[in-house]
C-alpha cells in the first residue's frame, strides 16, 4: 500500500513541496533570539500541525477548505513575533 501526501493531480506537480521552503523562515526568529525548550517545542508542534493542515488542504474541495485556511491563519497570528511578545 502506497501512502500519498497529495492527490494525483497532474497540474500541480512538485509545486506544493517547493512552497514548503518558506517554512525555513519560521525558524529564523527563534534561532536569532536563542529560544529555549518550551518555545522550541511550540515551534515544532506548530510546524507539524501546519504540515498536516497544508497537505490535507490539497485533498479538500469547496467550502471544506475554509476550515484548513482558518486554522492556518490562526497559527500565523499566534506565531507572529509581535503577537507572541504579548503572551
Amino acid at each position: 500500500m502506497r501512502i500519498r501526501l497529495l492527490p494525483d493531480i497532474p497540474d500541480i506537480g512538485w509545486t506544493p513541496y517547493l512552497w514548503l521552503a518558506y517554512l525555513l523562515a519560521f525558524f529564523v526568529e527563534p534561532v536569532v533570539r536563542r529560544a529555549e525548550g518550551r518555545e522550541w517545542l511550540a515551534v515544532w508542534l506548530a510546524t507539524a500541525l501546519f504540515l498536516v493542515l497544508y497537505l490535507r488542504g490539497y485533498w479538500l474541495k469547496g467550502a471544506e477548505i475554509l476550515v484548513v485556511v482558518g486554522a492556518e491563519v490562526l497559527l500565523g497570528v499566534l506565531f507572529t513575533p509581535s503577537t507572541r511578545a504579548r503572551w
